[in-house]
């Protein structure tokens, strides 16, 4: 395989990440089940999308094809097993599902469901969901790749964060900016003097690059924010 073939996998995953990450944001359905999840002390594996690998990957469990509804999540996964559910998060389709992923797939996760999470999420292209109930930690897996799911309170921490280090980076870049004119005018510009300011400016824009990955994350609680 080329490079270029592994950056188009790389790029397809990224993309597939980030739609989960929407799909698990706060205001949206399925977060609202993942949050009473946690605040139930419960554990929990939802297998979204690409359900004909799914399904094929277990057996047992209940069939169901019933919509989808925060508060039916919620109460299935008070069984066993995982719940699997459509790719457009309309019809939650098995319960207390027995899945079966390779046991070779590799996975750096310790815990059972996060390591059923990983494999699966390696085995199929859905978008594969571990709840810890010892640890009250959410996971999300695309393609082997985990990404934890942060409360609101985390994120707009790190939100704050990033606004004032843009706030002075910007501050600073102006003055370069300035500087730079007045150098230009008397023909003492250096390459020191513009490579510092195309520093700047990277630093600017991988900051801004980390503020929409917060807002994303943030979903409906990011609509101040992204203003």
């Amino acid at each position: 395989m080329d490079t270029g073939q592994f950056e188009a996998i790389g790029a397809d995953r990224d993309t597939r990440l980030e739609d989960a990450i929407k799909k698990t944001a706060p205001g949206t359905a399925l977060r609202h089940a993942l949050d009473m999840i946690i605040a139930g002390h419960m554990g929990a594996l939802i297998c979204v999308g690409d359900t004909d690998n799914v399904l094929a990957a277990g057996d047992d469990g209940f069939k169901l094809d019933v919509s989808f509804t925060a508060n039916r999540l919620f109460e299935l996964c008070k069984m066993d097993g995982a719940i699997v559910v459509d790719k457009d998060l309309t019809k939650i389709l098995r319960a207390n599902y027995h899945l079966n992923p390779n046991p070779s797939l590799p996975t750096s996760e310790t815990g059972t469901r996060h390591r059923t999470a990983a494999r699966m999420s390696l085995l199929t292209h859905a978008t594969v969901i571990s709840v810890s109930e010892r640890r009250a930690v959410v996971n999300v897996y695309v393609d082997g790749k985990g990404f934890e799911l942060k409360p609101v309170s985390g994120i707009m921490a790190s939100v704050n964060q990033i606004v004032v280090a843009m706030q002075n980076t910007r501050q600073q870049l102006d003055r370069s900016l300035l500087r730079l004119t007045s150098l230009e005018l008397d023909n003492f510009v250096t390459l020191g003097d513009v490579t510092s300011i195309l520093y700047l400016f990277e630093v600017l824009m991988t900051a801004g690059e980390e503020l929409n990955d917060c807002i994303i994350q943030l979903g409906s609680e990011g609509k101040i924010t992204l203003m």
